[in-house]
């Protein structure tokens, strides 16, 4: 065996040798820079969301593009799978509540709190018609209404004392029941009956 097949064969193997070490240096640097980016996208990513995001409206699309929600200065508003339906809150400085409305547009349950007046309301309407109360400094009242929006009978508690009146819409038909006394008119207007302390 000759001097220049052992420099040959010494000269292979440090070949190979160099080409291991520097498949690791190059394992290793990928493994290493691999780290720094994940590293950075969570260093990123905290500080994006952690971050207050500020706008005056957000708007969230079905997949079709429709709008089935917003969110604003306005309040909030989320619509049903029709389009029509929706549930909307709202607040100002003067009134603060809740709407919600049916396929057709008819409102349905409406509830508003005005804190300047100190006074809440709350009404709840179906096809023969609503139930409206109000709660406030001068006394408290339960309405029930027929599909036309006339008054069927009123229990009030007010600061001269609690009542119940019975009426009938377009006509001057009525009851009236307090703690003073109980009265009755006819379609006319007059009295048929009436009752009280004296």
């Amino acid at each position: 065996m000759s001097a220049q097949s052992v420099d040959f064969e010494t000269l292979l193997t440090r070949v190979n040798a160099l080409e291991k070490q520097s498949r690791k240096v190059r394992l290793i640097g990928s493994l290493s820079f691999l780290c720094v980016l994940i590293t950075l996208s969570l260093v990123v990513s905290y500080l994006v969301f952690r971050r207050t995001i500020k706008a005056q409206e957000f708007v969230v699309k079905d997949s079709q593009g429709n709008v089935r929600g917003t969110l604003g200065l306005n309040g909030l508003t989320v619509k049903g799978s029709d389009g029509t339906s929706q549930i909307r809150l709202f607040a100002s400085g003067k009134s603060e509540g809740l709407l919600m409305t049916d396929a057709d547009g008819q409102v349905r349950i409406y509830l508003n709190s005005m804190p300047d007046v100190k006074t809440t309301m709350l009404s709840l309407s179906a096809e023969g018609g609503s139930v409206d109360i109000k709660v406030s400094p001068i006394g408290r009242e339960v309405n029930l209404q027929d599909e036309l929006g006339g008054s069927q009978v009123t229990l009030e508690s007010a600061k001269y004392g609690p009542s119940l009146t019975l009426g009938h819409m377009g006509t001057k038909e009525q009851g009236i029941i307090t703690s003073n006394g109980i009265g009755f008119w006819d379609r006319e207007g007059k009295v048929i009956y009436a009752a009280g302390r004296k």
